[in-house]
């Protein structure tokens, strides 16, 4: 069974008069590093939030097929048990910064969740490890580098126990030797792990492309 399942999927946005994505088929296997790629407008966003169960469930428009996680269609996953599975970090981590505290940014989602103190301690210990800013736990997510904070939304989301995790256009605002790093600790993530890593990169044309492992931007 594939983790993912797209059948005939299509969707539009309520303003717009043409589809965002349509008529996508396509399998996403575990443990995959894939690639989404395509240029503006070609639904690539779109695509990561169909995966992360944002569309259908807080998102208005039209949508006809089917998104299957692990064999289950996504209309049929409850949000609040969906983002325990499937993390999506976007383009602009700012967005998704809102705590005073490095430490209390990955508290966030655990504690929400009425896990035990022991048990959200030790996935920020690991999440920390992991993304390499440890020593980064007291500081303000506002006083530290882009890097750092796509990072910190990264471990954020593995605090939540997620297993898969989707990334749109992450490296965009990063410069090359921080963008290699975050490449490198995703791969890392995937091979040592067995995560599944899923990210959108911005390139010339119209339609979506899907490419597997090997994809180096």
């Amino acid at each position: 069974m594939s983790l993912f399942s797209l059948r005939n999927v299509t969707f539009r946005y309520p303003s717009q008069k043409e589809d965002a994505l349509h008529d996508i088929t396509c399998e996403l296997e575990k443990g995959e590093f894939i690639a989404i790629l395509g240029g503006d407008g070609s639904g690539k966003s779109t695509f990561a939030k169909l995966l992360n169960g944002i569309i259908p469930h807080t998102m208005n428009g039209t949508l006809s097929g089917d998104v299957l996680f692990k064999g289950t269609s996504t209309r049929n996953i409850p949000i609040t048990e969906f983002v325990k599975q499937v993390g999506l970090a976007l383009q602009d981590p700012d967005v998704q910064l809102f705590m005073d505290s490095i430490e209390e940014e990955l508290a966030f989602g655990p504690e929400n969740l009425a896990m035990p103190l022991i048990e959200i301690e030790n996935r920020i210990a690991k999440a920390l490890d992991l993304m390499e800013i440890t020593d980064l736990r007291a500081k303000s997510p506002k006083a530290i580098s882009g890097g750092q904070k796509q990072r910190l939304i990264i471990a954020s989301i593995l605090t939540m126990g997620t297993e898969t995790i989707i990334l749109d256009e992450p490296f965009s605002m990063l410069d090359p030797a921080v963008k290699k790093a975050l490449l490198d600790t995703l791969r890392k993530m995937c091979t040592d792990l067995k995560m599944t890593v899923i990210v959108t990169f911005p390139r010339r044309g119209r339609y979506l492309s899907i490419l597997r492992q090997d994809y180096a931007p």
